[in-house]
C-alpha cells in the first residue's frame, strides 16, 4: 500500500479547504476516512488475528468484561487495520496506525481496561502535528536577534527549538519503529511557519524569520531517521523528508 500517496491526499485536500480544518482531530478524523475508504476498495480493510486472545491481568472483580471483550474477538477473528491513539507500551502512544494484514501476536490487556499492541504487528504508523497560531518557528534566540543572519547553518539549527510542541519528541517515536513499518510525520501549518515556497510577497521581506524556518526545515530532515515528513500549509505541498526507497 502506497501510504505516502494517502498523505498527500490529505495535504491537497487541506490545501483545498483549508477552512474546514481547525483542530489537530480534524487531521486525524480525515486520515483515518481516507485509509480506510481505500482499504475498503482492496477488500482488505482488517486484520486477522491469529491469537484471539488478551493477555494481562485483571483486577478479581472485573475478569468477566475481559472475558466479554475476548470472546468477541475470538468469534469475530479480526479487527480493523486503521486505528486512532494506539498504545504499544506505558509510554508509547501513535496517532494512527495501519496493521498488517495478519496480527500475529496476542493483544495486551491492560488492568485499567486499556489495549496495547505488538509494534511489530503495524505496517505504518502516523504522526500529526498542527501548528495553528504560530508564524515562524520556536527558537531559543530572539526572531529579532542579528545574529540570526550571520550564523551558519548548524549554529541556527542548534537555536531551533525542537521541544516546544513536542516536535522533537514525535520524530524521536517514530524513529523507533521496526525497520519494516512505514513511518510517516505530517506537519501542518496555518501559517507556512517554516517559511518555505511558494511564498507570499509580504514575506520575502522577513529575512531573519526564513533562514529560521530554513533552519528548522533542515533540523528535521537531519532528525528524521526513515521518517518520511511532508509538510502541508495552505500555499502547498512538499516531502521535507522523502521516505526511503
Amino acid at each position: 500500500m502506497n501510504y505516502t500517496t494517502i498523505a498527500e491526499q490529505l495535504g491537497d485536500d487541506f490545501v483545498d479547504q483549508p477552512i474546514e480544518y481547525g483542530t489537530e482531530a480534524d487531521l486525524r478524523v480525515r486520515l483515518y476516512g481516507l485509509l480506510t475508504d481505500h482499504l475498503a476498495t482492496q477488500d482488505s480493510l482488517y486484520s486477522n488475528v491469529h491469537e484471539p486472545k488478551l493477555s494481562g491481568d485483571t483486577r478479581s472483580y472485573k475478569t468477566g468484561y475481559k472475558r466479554t471483550v475476548e470472546s468477541k474477538l475470538r468469534k469475530r477473528g479480526s479487527i480493523n487495520r486503521v486505528r486512532l491513539d494506539l498504545s504499544v507500551d506505558k509510554r508509547r502512544k501513535y496517532d494512527l496506525v495501519c496493521f498488517k494484514q495478519d496480527i500475529q501476536s496476542p493483544i495486551d490487556w491492560v488492568r485499567s481496561g486499556s489495549k496495547r499492541f505488538d509494534e511489530h504487528d503495524l505496517d505504518a504508523v502516523f504522526g500529526l502535528k498542527f501548528i495553528k497560531n504560530k508564524c515562524y518557528p520556536p527558537m531559543r534566540c530572539s526572531i529579532t536577534d542579528d545574529r540570526i543572519l550571520d550564523m551558519d547553518s548548524s549554529e541556527l539549527q542548534s537555536e531551533f527549538n525542537q521541544n516546544e510542541n513536542s516536535i522533537g519528541s514525535d520524530i524521536e517515536e517514530l524513529n523507533s519503529v521496526p525497520s519494516d513499518v512505514t513511518a510517516i510525520f505530517i506537519l501542518v501549518s496555518n501559517n507556512n511557519y517554516l517559511f518555505l515556497d511558494p511564498l507570499t510577497k509580504a514575506e520575502r521581506g522577513e529575512r531573519k524569520k526564513i533562514r529560521a524556518g530554513h533552519a528548522a526545515r533542515d533540523w528535521l530532515q537531519d532528525a528524521a531517521d526513515g521518517v518520511g515528513i511532508l509538510y502541508v500549509h495552505p500555499g502547498g505541498v512538499r516531502w521535507i523528508a522523502p521516505l526511503d526507497d
